[in-house]
């Protein structure tokens, strides 16, 4: 009995620490910075500042045998990740991205960055086609193979990227790592047992890839046109138009003709009996059939 109770206690406290955990947020950078005489602790997940911790907010003490600046620092750098929890960040340095996710912090040679690249937009071009087959099932996934990589010249704005000593699309005047490069693909998917090829392409911005941003609604229309243009189907085969039902085929589905055909009889029984009850017209004083007979009767 002994036994169970230390178990549920424990149990309990597992609970009560993850309910605590849940409510935190989760840091894995932490930058120390002075300000004045104070020390400042700066907490980011990857690029996303967080939380930013004043040491006189806290209860730590710089230590006495500190004989330098950098030691004061570091000390506090090591208290505040320590007790972190206490401030509401949750440290954890782990890289925790999966394998597709993570990308290398710089592209040294071509190999490297068509790897990276091809990481990123396999996935993506996947699930594009995916979604494809619902709208024309006939067509399937085949691949995705890399073309080249072209070096800019320009950044979106329009700089020259020479003024910023990139040079064919590198650092260091051409001899450093690639910076800004486009990195052309083709996306190889089959129709009707026929294979089609959609050129696709991403950019290297600042030494770091893009997605290709294309919506499905973009990729379909692409697809479809690469389906017309290599004479597998016509645009109607693929999206055959619907059948309007016309007006008069419309008014004869609706058209009940029971209750139409009951109340026609009893408007004509309605009209005789009328007719019946209808007295004879009065014959009018001084008309011109009168008159007639009047003269005739005097000649």
């Amino acid at each position: 009995m002994k036994s169970t109770t230390e178990h549920s206690t424990t149990d309990s406290g597992n609970y009560e620490r993850r309910l605590i955990m849940a409510d935190l947020v989760r840091a894995n950078r932490v930058a120390i910075r002075t300000m004045g005489e104070d020390i400042v602790a700066v907490f980011y997940r990857t690029h996303k500042l967080l939380k930013e911790i004043n040491s006189n907010d806290t209860t730590w003490n710089a230590p006495e045998q500190a004989v330098n600046k950098l030691m004061v620092r570091e000390n506090f750098r090591l208290w505040i990740i320590e007790n972190a929890a206490e401030f509401g960040i949750q440290y954890d340095p782990i890289d925790r991205r999966s394998a597709e996710n993570t990308r290398t912090p710089k592209y040294e040679t071509d190999d490297m960055l068509i790897k990276d690249a091809e990481s990123m937009i396999l996935p993506e071009m996947r699930a594009l086609v995916d979604k494809v087959t619902v709208k024309y099932p006939d067509v399937e996934w085949a691949g995705v193979a890399h073309d080249e990589i072209v070096p800019m010249t320009k950044t979106g704005s329009g700089k020259e990227l020479t003024s910023l000593g990139i040079v064919d699309g590198r650092y260091g005047k051409g001899e450093g790592n690639w910076a800004w490069a486009v990195v052309k693909f083709t996306v190889t998917i089959k129709y009707k047992d026929n294979e089609c090829y959609i050129p696709v392409q991403m950019q290297l911005v600042s030494g770091q890839l893009k997605k290709t941003g294309i919506g499905i609604t973009d990729f379909i229309a692409k697809v479809k046109t690469e389906i017309i243009e290599a004479g597998l189907a016509t645009a109607e085969e693929l999206d055959p138009p619907k059948t309007k039902e016309s007006k008069a085929d419309k008014a004869q589905d609706t058209k009940v003709e029971e209750p139409k055909q009951e109340a026609k009889t009893k408007k004509t029984h309605k009209q005789e009996t009328a007719k019946e009850e209808k007295p004879a017209p009065k014959r009018q004083r001084g008309s011109k059939a009168d008159k007639d007979a009047e003269l005739a009767k005097a000649e």
